[in-house]
């Protein structure tokens, strides 16, 4: 169980001590022990929240670059019967 810079433990604080002493213990602790602090926690906090972000994203990316790829696929498959079938009725 961590503790906060004062020795209490995290899980008995309440309000918004116990959301400091959570995000400076992420982030390893008070800065007066050597740790990040509460910003360092928030930093700490933010890049996993980005990290996320970013995996949807890419996610996304993918599949809008997959569907435009088919898309066009049909698109070039329409085009050449197209271009034979006038070829044909040439003939």
């Amino acid at each position: 169980m961590k503790n906060a810079s004062t020795g209490t433990p995290i899980p008995l604080l309440r309000g918004v001590t116990a959301k400091r002493a959570t995000m400076a213990a992420v982030a390893g602790g008070a800065k007066a022990a050597g740790g990040g602090g509460i910003i360092g926690g928030m930093r700490v906090l933010g890049q996993k929240s980005l990290q996320a972000q970013l995996a949807i994203y890419g996610i996304t990316a993918a599949v809008l670059v997959a569907q435009i790829g088919i898309r066009y696929a049909v698109l070039v498959r329409r085009d050449r019967q197209a271009t034979r079938e006038a070829a044909a009725d040439k003939d």
